[in-house]
């Protein structure tokens, strides 16, 4: 499979994800740290998990994994961190519901998010 199939495959799930938390569309608005951890052969089923780390304001990050199934199981092939932002029906940046995350995973991802923005929002500053 070619990379940019995978990233649009990967874009499309996590938006999905993104508005499922939210209620509402939610566009593109980073899309970071993508690693190509394996290749896909031609006629492999990707598996593409996405789940909301956390969210904020208007905006929410979403990490996503592909998998493959091989004989001995799953293989990971690509992950990602994708950040959102929710619009309204006219097009308006819009609240998004907290997320209050429950287990140790989702703690870890919860907190590691935050990180992640500090840097995506430092690296946006001339």
């Amino acid at each position: 499979m070619h990379g940019g199939e995978l990233v649009k495959l990967i874009d499309e799930v996590a938006a999905h994800a993104a508005a499922r938390h939210a209620g509402n569309v939610c566009v593109t608005a980073s899309f970071d740290n993508m690693v190509f951890k394996n290749p896909i052969a031609l006629n492999e089923t990707v598996m593409i998990f996405a789940a909301v780390n956390r969210a904020w304001t208007t905006s929410l990050e979403v990490g996503a994994k592909a998998f493959v199934e091989k004989q001995d199981g799953m293989c990971h092939v690509a992950s990602a961190y994708l950040t959102f932002v929710a619009l309204d029906s006219n097009m308006n940046k819009t609240t998004v519901p907290l997320l209050v995350p429950e287990s140790l995973k989702e703690k870890r991802r919860y907190r590691e998010a935050n990180k992640r923005r500090k840097m995506r929002l430092k690296q946006r500053k001339p």
